[in-house]
């Protein structure tokens, strides 16, 4: 199974912008408890999160401690979701998995000024997908808000 979430805690890197909820409210984490619950029954054999090779060791570090009742979890979806469920699941560690931005993005970001139209056609888009979006997190339930 592959689950795509968006950033719970958002650094604002990606071309589409907008406030994501706080997940870190009553009514979200209890939410997120079911969610690992009901995701850890799927028994998942390993559970692969979105962070650089070389943050390894210290994101398993963490897991470590929080298995141990030493880490509360930040706002992060690494932590959220995926120490949950592997928690849940028994797993002794989580797997990173992070792909750079393909050399596609980044001709296309160069390449754009250089059509006005197909700039301003992708900027609209972009600018339409920021408006659902933070619509989406301003008005509906954690669980509902992936549409």
């Amino acid at each position: 199974m592959l689950l795509g979430l968006f950033h719970f805690d958002n650094p604002g890197l990606d071309a589409v912008k907008y406030t994501p909820r706080d997940v870190m409210q009553p009514a979200e984490q209890a939410y997120l408890v079911g969610l690992a619950e009901r995701i850890a029954r799927f028994a998942p054999t390993k559970v692969v999160l979105e962070y650089p090779a070389e943050r390894d060791a210290a994101i398993n570090q963490r897991y470590v401690d929080f298995r141990a009742g030493r880490l509360e979890l930040p706002r992060n979806e690494i932590y959220q979701l995926g120490f949950r469920v592997a928690g849940l699941a028994g797993h002794p560690r989580v797997y990173g998995f992070d792909v750079d931005a393909p050399p596609f993005e980044a001709a296309l970001w160069s390449y754009l000024p250089q059509d006005p139209k197909a700039e301003k056609r992708l900027m609209d888009m972009i600018a339409a997908e920021s408006a659902r979006l933070q619509e989406i997190h301003r008005t509906l339930p954690l669980g509902r808000s992936s549409r």
